[in-house]
């Protein structure tokens, strides 16, 4: 929650220029895959994973090749590290759960 608006006091715009979790959707986005990236749904698990997907889409190439490169957004480098962190803890908890004799 503090990553952006720190970021964004050392990258050096003014205040008026931050990202704000909450406020603008690439703070917000950061946090949700976060959150479900530690979340493991019982029912609904068709949404979750399409949500997922596609937080996951606009958190990699996004930052990569338009809003760091174009507008100078380097704070969006976390919503790229929260997006891969995310994607490696989902993988690595799917296949843990999919290994025979472990419940879900």
């Amino acid at each position: 929650m503090v990553a952006y608006p720190l970021a964004g006091l050392l990258h050096g715009p003014p205040a008026s220029k931050w990202l704000l979790p909450g406020v603008f959707p690439c703070p917000t986005t950061a946090l949700a895959l976060i959150l479900m990236a530690f979340t493991a749904p019982i029912r609904l698990r068709g949404i979750h994973w399409m949500t997922f997907g596609l937080l996951l889409f606009w958190a990699i190439p996004f930052p990569l090749l338009i809003q760091i490169p174009k507008f100078g957004l380097f704070e969006d480098g976390i919503m790229v590290a929260a997006g891969a962190f995310a994607a490696v803890v989902r993988i690595a908890d799917r296949r843990r759960s999919a290994t025979p004799g472990r419940e879900i």
